[in-house]
């Protein structure tokens, strides 16, 4: 039996200094129905000055090395 739940979009927020990746990444997620990225920035100062007075997204993806 398969249960119906009520479709939720995912807000994401991506850190990640390498843009190729970065802008990889946020394509990728852009094209998912479920999948919302609504900050992408290469570094975390320039990730909280975007997200100043903002909601922060549900989710964030972050470059462990930077």
């Amino acid at each position: 039996m398969k249960i119906n739940l009520p479709y939720r979009v995912i807000t994401v927020g991506i850190i990640e200094d390498d843009e190729e990746i970065r802008s990889g990444i946020q394509e990728y997620l852009s094209r998912q129905q479920n999948f919302d990225v609504t900050i992408a920035e290469g570094s975390v100062e320039a990730f909280l000055r975007r997200l100043n007075g903002t909601s922060a997204p549900d989710i964030i993806l972050m470059d462990i090395g930077l």
